[in-house]
């Protein structure tokens, strides 16, 4: 296990000395192709690509956080309202008169 565990290392290695070789080939390439652009070119890369990719996920990203408040605030109010007015008003009206009742037995009345 320890042998393979070896040759698996050094495989992994090997292939991450490529993959920065082949980064380092692009970036040159890259380079290389920036004084070939055009005016439009470049306005096309930096707008188009770079700056309304920024500004569609910052949308995007904003829409997520409105929807999820908006969804935690349904919850809420579906919970807060979950029981009708006229059961509140029947729980209150029998605590309020159990209410009365404990005073009455105290010697307090209403």
């Amino acid at each position: 296990m320890l042998a393979r565990y070896k040759k698996l290392m050094a495989e992994e290695a090997k292939v991450k000395t490529e993959i920065k070789k082949a980064l380092a080939d692009l970036e040159d390439k890259v380079i290389l192709q920036y004084p070939q652009l055009t005016v439009e070119e470049i306005k096309t890369l930096t707008v188009n690509k770079k700056w309304l990719a920024a500004v569609e996920g910052r949308i995007n990203s904003e829409m997520e956080a409105i929807s999820h408040r908006l969804t935690e605030r349904i919850k809420e109010l579906a919970e807060r309202y979950a029981t009708p007015l006229p059961e509140l008003v029947d729980n209150v009206a029998a605590l309020a008169a159990k209410v009365e009742g404990h005073l009455e037995r105290m010697g307090y009345s209403l």
